[in-house]
């Protein structure tokens, strides 16, 4: 990876093994790293980033004195890039991928290394890095739908949206546009099957191609012209033939 510039970096994890094979990997890569500190637990580290202030955080999800994300809760100001580190938390793992954080699943793939490292050179405005440490703290917090948000991006901004909000996903080749509640269509470029696989515990059901439906809006279904559905907003969508036998189940277990 070539660059003039290298991070100033911390990892924060228990495991001794675990942090000289990071380490080892790091070098191996030639990874744009400057190593400042190491920590063993969240009261360590919480004291090593207020010390040394640095650009990029390798930091565990499990630890003796409590979590990761402890460490965040602790240093409400932090402009550090995180990537966390966690060998089995699926929830943990779930929050991550809706606040739009970087994650490595133990052992440490180096490609995923090299790319999660990567996107922490790339500028990101501090607010908007902000907003995605809020909202993945807000998904830990509470396992609701109701309160759970996701982060989306664009060229002009980056929105924190609650899951309960999203009325319907439409696909447009390799771009997303969400309808929600309270905002204008917001359009990002990632795929719908992204989202679909992302949001199917919460209620979403893809009834086409082009078209994610949170069924909590879902209004009902017209049989005329081969099938519609329509939503709570008026909206009317068709739905695919092979989509109706499954979209009526899930429609009876609500």
């Amino acid at each position: 990876m070539n660059t003039s510039k290298t991070l100033a970096t911390c990892i924060i994890d228990d495991e001794l093994g675990m942090r000289n094979n990071l380490k080892y990997q790091i070098k191996a890569l030639d990874l744009p790293i400057r190593l400042v500190g190491e920590a063993t637990c969240v009261a360590e580290g919480v004291a090593l980033v207020q010390a040394q202030e640095p650009d990029l955080v390798f930091l565990d999800v499990e630890m003796p004195d409590g979590k990761g994300f402890d460490v965040l809760k602790q240093l409400p100001e932090l402009s550090a890039k995180v990537i966390f580190v966690t060998a089995h938390n699926h929830y943990a793992v779930e929050a991550f991928r809706f606040s739009a954080l970087d994650y490595l699943l133990k052992p440490i793939d180096p490609d995923e290394l090299q790319l999660a490292v990567g996107k922490a050179m790339e500028a990101i405005e501090k607010e908007g890095y902000q907003l995605k440490v809020n909202a993945f703290l807000s998904n830990m917090e509470d396992v609701s739908t109701k309160y759970k948000k996701i982060v989306l991006k664009n060229s002009d901004s980056i929105f924190a949206i609650n899951v309960s909000e999203i009325i319907r996903l439409e696909a447009s080749n390799n771009y997303t546009t969400f309808y929600t509640e309270n905002q204008s269509p917001i359009v990002v470029s990632k795929t719908l099957k992204e989202y679909e696989e992302m949001l199917a515990e919460y209620g979403f059901y893809r009834i086409h191609q082009s078209h994610l439906i949170n069924l909590n809006f879902f209004a009902r279904y017209d049989k005329k012209d081969g099938g519609t559905v329509v939503l709570k907003d008026k909206t009317a969508l068709p739905i695919a033939l092979k989509k109706k036998e499954l979209l009526f189940e899930y429609l009876e277990k609500l």
